[in-house]
């Protein structure tokens, strides 16, 4: 069962940037069960004070202590997700049509909107002809460089419920980003099938509401499709108090534990991972049922003053709360009022690190203000290269004497800058490069730089490749960007 988080996780908004604290913990009082005449507050009281009660009281209310065998078989984390066959045919044939859709005149200008065409056999007769509308949830994320933006999507019926994770960095001409919405209510999908034919196209609006497509310069975006490959799932119990586990990668600290309650810390949160945990009840070898009863993020700072000030009445704990020194959170603590006695609970979340599929788009803007489009994709070792065909019938441009000379070249040609190296500074730098309808390269930019000295050293490499086979469009050759990556490695 996923737990709720009641109308507490709104203090979420209201708490200033992580930074890990330490691990040692505070001796707190243990907690007291509230009073009636603080119960009775319930309705009127602030909603500050309510989290206080929340984390500073035991759970005031009778407990569940009875509970079913179990039977292993059965444990939610066991599960393991897999797609249909149909869908993920279905899902490899949408991703290797995918490409960005350019507003046309009419369209709505302030989206960033993904399209793709492929051909479809309904699972089923009565499929063709319908369509499917809906919003996605959407769960920002940093990704490994700090030079790209991340969204993942929650599921998405119309890919079988696998999710989609983008990685992307738009410029303007000023050279300064443009970011995608992360609001749920501004991103959504549209699907169809008819006639043999699939349709997708995925909207997203841009979190400045001003900026529209023609705004954005140059492009990077990465798109994959991935499904939650399996579980992680960590047990708590009194024992484990103070202790730190990683269900999801994500760090969650036990703060506290007892009958009929427990609270968690967050050093770094991540909204998809808390908005996605699940607990499992369990006493004296039975699983108990699932009865969570209240639950609140709050900053930590306002957590520790809770529990070394337990049972405050309302006019009491506003005093005190007046005096409390008003530091940086550093980290959020989510506290649980769970109804049942457990003396075991079983946190599980799901995974996903399965890629389905991935599409890689890089685009500019000329100065006529169209659009060129390179397809990319990246290999198991992490290089990107260039994807043969697209839907509009493009062949994107090609080394003249190959790749795999012009990766020979590339690396008898680079100069690691001296000094980058004696200060260790190493990474992969992207060169734009634009390939004219000639096959002559006629400029080169950093599309996504590491470094002053390295990004210098990329630039000059990569104008040694000289000659290559121009991009072609419809069968007539075109200009187009490709993408280069340039990798610098101390060894």
């Amino acid at each position: 069962m996923k737990h709720l988080l009641l109308p507490l996780h709104i203090l979420l908004l209201l708490c200033p940037p992580l930074a890990a604290h330490g691990t040692r913990q505070p001796a707190y009082p243990p907690p007291k069960q509230p009073a009636a005449r603080q119960l009775k507050h319930y309705d009127t009281a602030p909603r500050d004070y309510i989290s206080y009660l929340a984390a500073s009281s035991a759970n005031p209310f009778e407990l569940e202590t009875d509970g079913h065998p179990i039977d292993s078989a059965t444990l939610p984390w066991n599960e393991t997700f897999r797609l249909a066959p149909g869908d993920s045919l279905r899902i490899r044939r949408m991703i290797d049509s995918l490409y960005i859709a350019e507003p046309g005149p009419g369209d709505d200008s302030g989206c960033f909107r993904l399209y793709s065409r492929y051909p479809y056999i309904p699972a089923e007769p009565q499929d063709d002809g319908t369509q499917t509308n809906g919003y996605t949830g959407l769960f920002p994320f940093r990704p490994g460089n700090e030079k790209l933006n991340g969204l993942h999507t929650s599921s998405l019926p119309v890919l079988g419920n696998a999710t989609m994770r983008i990685v992307y960095t738009f410029r303007d001409d000023e050279g300064e980003p443009i970011l995608l919405t992360d609001d749920y209510e501004n991103a959504w999908f549209r699907s169809a099938v008819g006639d043999g034919w699939g349709e997708n196209s995925f909207h997203f609006r841009f979190r400045d509401s001003s900026r529209t497509f023609q705004d954005i310069r140059n492009g990077y975006i990465e798109i994959e499709i991935t499904t939650p490959a399996r579980y992680d799932h960590v047990t708590l119990s009194a024992a484990e108090v103070g202790q730190t586990f990683f269900p999801g990668g994500q760090p969650v600290r036990l703060l506290a534990f007892g009958p009929g309650y427990f609270h968690l810390s967050y050093p770094n949160l991540s909204l998809r991972t808390l908005q996605q945990i699940h607990l499992a009840f369990f006493r004296a070898g039975k699983e108990l049922p699932q009865r969570l009863l209240a639950g609140g993020v709050i900053g930590r700072d306002f957590y520790d003053f809770s529990r070394a000030h337990p049972g405050l009445t309302p006019r009491k704990f506003t005093a005190r709360r007046k005096n409390m020194e008003h530091r940086p959170a550093g980290e959020f603590a989510e506290v649980f009022w769970t109804g049942v006695d457990a003396d075991r609970i079983v946190l599980y979340c799901p995974r996903t690190d399965a890629v389905v599929a991935s599409r890689i788009i890089v685009f500019s803007r000329d100065e006529t203000g169209a659009y060129g489009f390179s397809l990319l994709r990246k290999g198991n070792d992490g290089v990107l290269r260039p994807l043969a065909g697209d839907p509009e019938g493009m062949t994107p441009p090609e080394y003249r004497e190959g790749r795999e000379a012009m990766f020979r070249k590339i690396a008898a040609s680079i100069v690691y800058p001296p000094a980058a190296a004696a200060n260790g500074i190493e990474g992969t730098v992207y060169v734009s490069a634009t390939i004219g309808r000639d096959g002559r390269m006629v400029s080169t930019r950093v599309q996504q730089g590491v470094d002053p000295q390295l990004d210098a050293e990329a630039l000059r490499v990569v104008a040694l490749l000289k000659t290559w086979k121009p991009a072609t469009k419809q069968g007539r050759t075109t200009e187009m960007n490709v993408l280069l990556p340039i990798v610098f490695r101390i060894r």
